[in-house]
């Protein structure tokens, strides 16, 4: 189909592309020994790892399961418990992999196609970073090894390399993301180019690889839910594509792409165009990345199912280039010196950011004298590198408007029901430079260049970065947090119930009434209030209510408490198990000194009414439009108190309308 090029620019082609091959493999080994990173490849994954290690689990629920059992397997079996022996066996899936591709394009086109389509995978950006991942490199080598296996069992007819196709698909298929389209489509192609006349064979082929992709279909998005795949089908913006393609595949992708089109456009049929050159390949790859693309680990590897056709095709090009004039060689050479170097650009120029071992033990001996929860609070926004160092989930630290800072943060208080929490908080935007994190901080803001880029926008990431940070510190420093560690790349803080209330107590003047028609009361209100409004003249604020623990923390002299209900890593962010929302809403209110209260509240229509103050609760006794609560000065202090009112039935289901509260100390003499 290709001309090969000739022996002496083959020799060379060889010893260049070996050296490259040398070169990537190098790169990647000499970093096998990092700890946790931070920013590079799939740190998700890594950190799950980690955790599985640590509680030896056999499999982790956020991604295709094989992976963590292999790799599980493989550590039992070899007394493993260092994450660098892992990337050491991922390396050595990597290396199977680019031998079955080599082994599969030397068979199915010429050496000179296999050689290049094999530099230009190894070097690329995605292999770089991912090379030593812990899923991917699995799901490469079974996917080359499945269609190598498929072409030495039409040449031999041997069961053995029948039954490695059927082994090395049913691994693609549970250990990828990416190559459950690209490999029946594939096998089908291999099949029809290779022994174009053996309909059963197709059949089989066709067959097997149907009920395989809906085993997948049913497997991966039965559990996660058919209405996400909908959601995300073409959730990337078209400029972000365009971006995030170039960056990985350098500018000369849309020559690649062009190349295939006009190849495809004047082939004499349909079928000549698919048998044909590398058209097969891109609609595989752009009909999963269209369709159904939606990883939980990293958006940049949502182009892995066009790595194939970048290495494929843009071989295929070359090595015509290669077979022609003295300036279509010279063209050749150029595009394959600049592909690699443009890779090495991207990955060379990047620090690479990783959790010092020592930051993490200093940081689990404080918390484990000083915090219970199960949970920490971080800018990260990774909860799985966050549960594997410091064995606690994540709670992503407020990053909105600060002004509504000490609401937010008492949610979160009430609850898990805890009164302190601690902050992880990174201060380098290289910790948070990946490009799953800049997907969640740039998510309302369409900053495609960041999204699509960020290695050639680098300035801009990091500016997006730093304003996310500020918006965090504000918050903290909203609630009074206190720094109690300061380490490498980030400060743990601690932020306290108490403290909190005593900072929003300091716009709470002493009164004797508050109307809660007016913006005057906004103050008062700590959680649960709706703003002041005014229907048919009446002038009120709603108790909305807000989420708490049912089961507040039980305060033990001299011991931290933790968080009384539990909090669990849910697909959408980190959840409190037993919060639910109630009808209640939280006042701030500030006395002269502790004395006996008489509260009377009016209501817009009959309603029954808890009140609760410390450890003292007390309700109406029939429904009204005025309730009257006696507070004994024993659980009131001088100065601010926080009293908690709770709707327990009303004639509707609307919840209550507060228009005024009086406040009346009973001081005995």
């Amino acid at each position: 189909m290709e001309s090969a090029a000739p022996p002496t620019t083959s020799r060379a082609l060889r010893a260049y592309t070996l050296a490259c091959l040398a070169i990537a493999f190098g790169y990647v080994l000499v970093h096998v020994w990092e700890p946790l990173r931070l920013n590079l490849g799939d740190p998700a994954s890594d950190a799950n790892l980690v955790s599985l290690i640590k509680s030896g689990a056999s499999a982790s629920l956020h991604r295709p399961p094989l992976a963590d059992l292999i790799y599980g397997a493989i550590g039992r079996t070899l007394g493993l418990g260092d994450l660098w022996a892992f990337r050491l066996i991922a390396l050595a899936f990597s290396g199977l992999a680019m031998w079955a591709l080599y082994q599969y394009a030397r068979r199915m086109w010429t050496p000179t196609v296999a050689l290049i389509a094999t530099a230009l995978f190894a070097t690329n950006v995605l292999s770089l970073r991912f090379a030593d991942g812990l899923q991917p490199p699995i799901a490469h080598a079974a996917t080359f090894v499945a269609l190598f296996g498929l072409v030495r069992a039409i040449e031999s007819r041997r069961r053995l390399h029948y039954a490695t196709v059927i082994l090395a698909t049913a691994v693609c298929f549970l250990t990828s993301y990416d190559y459950w389209l690209f490999l029946p489509v594939a096998m089908l192609v291999t099949v029809r180019n290779r022994e174009p006349g053996n309909l059963r064979l197709v059949t089989i082929c066709a067959a097997g690889c149907l009920a395989f992709v809906v085993w997948k279909l049913l497997l991966v998005n039965g559990s996660a839910g058919w209405h996400d795949l909908v959601d995300r089908k073409f959730a990337a913006p078209f400029a972000t594509l365009v971006r995030r393609y170039t960056a990985v595949f350098t500018p000369l992708f849309w020559v690649t792409l062009g190349y295939t089109i006009w190849r495809a456009a004047r082939a004499p049929s349909v079928i000549a165009a698919f048998a044909d050159g590398a058209l097969w390949i891109l609609v595989a790859g752009a009909g999963f990345v269209l369709g159904f693309a939606r990883h939980t680990g990293s958006p940049l590897q949502e182009a892995t199912p066009l790595l194939v056709f970048w290495a494929i095709g843009s071989a295929l090009l070359i090595a015509r280039l290669l077979a022609g004039t003295r300036l279509t060689r010279g063209l050749a050479i150029g595009w394959i010196a600049i592909a690699p170097a443009w890779s090495a650009y991207l990955v060379l120029t990047q620090p690479r950011a990783v959790l010092d071992p020592g930051d993490v033990a200093k940081v689990n001996a404080y918390l484990a004298a000083n915090d219970r929860n199960d949970f920490v609070m971080s800018n990260l926004l990774s909860d799985s590198i966050i549960e594997a160092a410091f064995d606690r989930h994540t709670w992503a630290s407020p990053s909105a408007d600060p002004e509504g800072a000490i609401a937010r943060f008492e949610e979160i208080f009430e609850a898990t029901g805890t009164d302190t929490i601690h902050a992880v908080i990174f201060t380098t935007p290289d910790s948070r430079f990946v490009d799953r994190t800049l997907a969640v901080i740039v998510r309302r803001r369409p900053l495609y260049s960041v999204t699509g880029w960020p290695e050639l926008t680098r300035a801009k990431a990091d500016q997006v970065i730093g304003d996310y940070d500020r918006h965090v510190l504000a918050n903290l420093d909203q609630v009074r947090a206190k720094r109690v560690l300061e380490l490498g790349n980030f400060v743990v803080y601690r932020i306290d119930r108490a403290a909190l209330i005593e900072a929003a107590g300091r716009a709470v003047p002493e009164v004797r009434s508050i109307d809660f028609g007016s913006v005057a009361s906004k103050p008062f209100k700590l959680l649960g209030w709706s703003e002041a409004r005014t229907i048919d003249g009446i002038g009120f604020s709603r108790l909305d209510g807000f989420g708490a623990c049912p089961d507040p923390a039980i305060e033990r002299p001299g011991e931290p408490t933790g968080n009384a209900c539990e909090t669990a890593s849910m697909r959408n962010g980190l959840d409190v198990i037993d919060s639910g929302i109630g009808d209640r809403a939280q006042l701030l209110i500030r006395v002269e000194r502790a004395c006996d209260l008489r509260l009377t509240l009016v209501l817009v229509r009959p309603e029954i009414l808890r009140v609760a103050v410390g450890d003292f609760t007390t309700a109406q006794c029939a429904l009204g439009t005025h309730a009257t609560f006696e507070i004994p000065q024993r659980v009131v202090h001088t100065g601010l108190n926080v009293i908690t009112f709770q709707r327990r039935s009303g004639p509707d289901v609307d919840n209550a309308d507060v228009t005024s509260l009086a406040i009346d100390p009973i001081c005995k003499p």
